[in-house]
Order: C-alpha cells, then sequence, then structure tokens
C-alpha cells in the first residue's frame, strides 16, 4: 500500500474538476492504496459526495470568503514549511492543478515521486507570461508530468531545451454515467424536429472559449438556414454574448440556458456539438458527445484531431470556415455516429497510471 497526497485547488462545474472527480473513481487509486485530497475550497458541496468514501479529504477553507482564504493561506503555508523539514513524507505527490504556485511547491516536496497534471495549452502565453509561469511552477524539477494531448506535450517541452519526462494520457470518460444521465427528460421546450440544433456547452469566458464566433456567425446564417443553438455555461461574459444575440436579432435562433448539473439530456437530444475554444489542454465535452453519438464540428485546439475523426465530425482551422461547415450540415446532417468503446479507452489510461505510480 503506498501513501498518496493529490493538490487541488478547489472543487466547482468545469472540465478539470470534471476530470479529477473521474480520475478519482475509475483509475481505483484508492483500492489499495492510503489516498488523501487537500482540496483549497469547494463551490458545491454536493461534488464532494462523488468522491470515493476511502478518500480522506482536507478542505483548506469551508467559504472563500475572506477569512477562509487568510485560513488556507496560513494552513498551506504551515505545509509548505512541515514539508520543507520532513520530506518525502509521501510515496507518490499528485499536483492536479498546474497554475497555483503553492500546490506545485507542495507536491514537490512531498515525494519524488512527484507528478503534475498539466490540463492546459501552454503555447497560449506569451514568452514572458511562459518565464514567469515555469518560475512559479517549476516545471522541469517534476519527476512526472502528465499532459492530456500531443499538442499540449509538444507545447511545453518546446519552452525547455532539457527534455522533459512528459507522458500523454487523456483524461477518463465515464461512458456508464453518462449515458444514464443523458436519458432524463430536459425541462425547457427546445428541441424542434424540424429544427436543426446545434449545442454549446463551456464557461463563457470569450478569450478562451470564443463563443461570440458562434452568434457572428449564426448573424451570416440566420436569412437562409433554419436552426438554433442552445449555449450551456454561464461566466463572466455571458451579458455580452446576451448583447450581441439582441444586436444581431438572434432571440429566435440563439438561447442562453446557464450552467446544468446535467448537460447530457440537451447533448444528446442536440444534432451536432459547436466546440469554438482557442486553447484547450483536452476538450472533454468532445469525447462525451462520442459516447452519445452527436456529430461534431469542432476547432484546431486541445487535442482536437486526435478525437475528432472524420467518422466522428470535422474541424475548422480559421474561424472563416465554421459557416461552411455549420450551413453544410443543416443541409445535409450527419446521422448518429457509431459511439467509441469508452471502457477499453479508459483501460489503457489506467494501465498507464499504475506504470507511472509503480506497483502497490
Amino acid at each position: 500500500m503506498k501513501k498518496i497526497i493529490i493538490y487541488m485547488s478547489r472543487l466547482k462545474h468545469g472540465g478539470m474538476e470534471k476530470s479529477l472527480i473521474d480520475f478519482l473513481n475509475m483509475s481505483n487509486i484508492s483500492e489499495k492504496n492510503d489516498v488523501c485530497l487537500y482540496l483549497g475550497y469547494t463551490m458545491d458541496k454536493n461534488l464532494i459526495e462523488l468522491i470515493p468514501k476511502n478518500i480522506k479529504i482536507k478542505l483548506l477553507a469551508k467559504k472563500w470568503n475572506v477569512l477562509g482564504k487568510i485560513i488556507a493561506g496560513i494552513k498551506l503555508t504551515l505545509l509548505k514549511i512541515k514539508y520543507t523539514i520532513v520530506k518525502d513524507a509521501y510515496d507518490v505527490s499528485i499536483c492536479y492543478t498546474n497554475h497555483q504556485k503553492i500546490f506545485s511547491d507542495l507536491a514537490r516536496l512531498s515525494s519524488k515521486n512527484s507528478i503534475l497534471f498539466v490540463h492546459s495549452d501552454v503555447s497560449r502565453y506569451s514568452s514572458s507570461e511562459m518565464e514567469k509561469m515555469k518560475k512559479k511552477i517549476k516545471y522541469d524539477k517534476f519527476k512526472t508530468i502528465i499532459c492530456n494531448s500531443n499538442k499540449s506535450k509538444n507545447a511545453l517541452q518546446s519552452k525547455y531545451e532539457k527534455k522533459l519526462n512528459i507522458k500523454v494520457i487523456p483524461n477518463y470518460i465515464d461512458g456508464e454515467n453518462i449515458i444514464k444521465k443523458s436519458n432524463e427528460k430536459v425541462t425547457e421546450d427546445v428541441f424542434d424536429k424540424r429544427t436543426i440544433t446545434f449545442i454549446n456547452i463551456a464557461n463563457h469566458v470569450e478569450e478562451f472559449k470564443n463563443i461570440s464566433l458562434i452568434i457572428n456567425t449564426s448573424a451570416k446564417l440566420k436569412n437562409d438556414y433554419n436552426f438554433k443553438v442552445l449555449l450551456i455555461g454561464s461566466g463572466k461574459d455571458t451579458d455580452y454574448y446576451k448583447e450581441l444575440i439582441k444586436e444581431f436579432k438572434l432571440e429566435d435562433y440563439i438561447f442562453i440556458l446557464g450552467t446544468k448539473s446535467n448537460p447530457y439530456p440537451y447533448l444528446k437530444n442536440s444534432d451536432c456539438l459547436l466546440f469554438t475554444s482557442k486553447y484547450e489542454g483536452y476538450g472533454l465535452v468532445l469525447n462525451e458527445a462520442r459516447v452519445l453519438g452527436v456529430p461534431i464540428i469542432t476547432s484546431n485546439c486541445g487535442a482536437s484531431e486526435e478525437i475528432v475523426t472524420k467518422e466522428y465530425g470535422n474541424i475548422f482551422y480559421k474561424d472563416s470556415e465554421l459557416g461552411k461547415l455549420m450551413a453544410d450540415f443543416i443541409n445535409k446532417p450527419n446521422k448518429k455516429k457509431t459511439t467509441f468503446d469508452y471502457k477499453e479507452f479508459n483501460k489503457i489510461i489506467t494501465n498507464e497510471f499504475k506504470n507511472i505510480i509503480g506497483k502497490e
């Protein structure tokens, strides 16, 4: 039995957090190991219930207010002092967030077998920003780095002359749960068999998700085509999207439905997933669409070229190409695709993790 510590800054409804929960449940990491999760805070206590019961959870702050931040800061500082004195307290240490210096430091101090998960594509950083990240995270000081796509791996390696020990392991896909949840009923009256329905599921952060592209493209198509777009998600740019929709008079074409704890019925009942991100580490929703057999139109980001082969959809390399792909789909909708074998997919991932963590 190995002692394993996992550091994560927070739990909320997001891609990185979803992949952590899937990792904890599907890797079976806690079956034969003593696992502890150090968590900064959670924005939804229900998410805690999704973590296996045999994993110890240490929540640094109950509420993320001023007092909570002070308490978490003190605890983290004391932990760093502790592990500076008593090094290698764990057999394996995992930093599941690749943006927080303190968690990066703790993971490297906690174990000789330190592992960093990189969920983002570092090519989006300018040279000066990347230098700051290198000093902050110290990627090259980890024994193993896990990237979830070859594109992400190549981008990170290009920032170092020294060869890093980078493994490419995609995110788990909880296919059974996705299929089960997709059978729940949709509460809103948003689907019409006579109308092609596109869907986008993403946090509303324009600089990363590029959702304005969907709105601008829809404005060009609305006079010639019958379609609608569902936007599942919310964020700091939701009001901006509402203003654009109003400006282009798209109220009958684009519908903002907000964040959904269960987006899968919406995805399943849609005709096509639109994925317009500029930057992604992986793009979890692409595999979720494959599980449900929903055709995909995606930007060339993250692992899209590795995930979306011709049988699953189309990739656009310039923003200007989205309109034609949407129009082509409306004119000749793709039939639902054969879903991929997520069980075999997950089995390969588990074997890769076992090799990195080592034998029990």
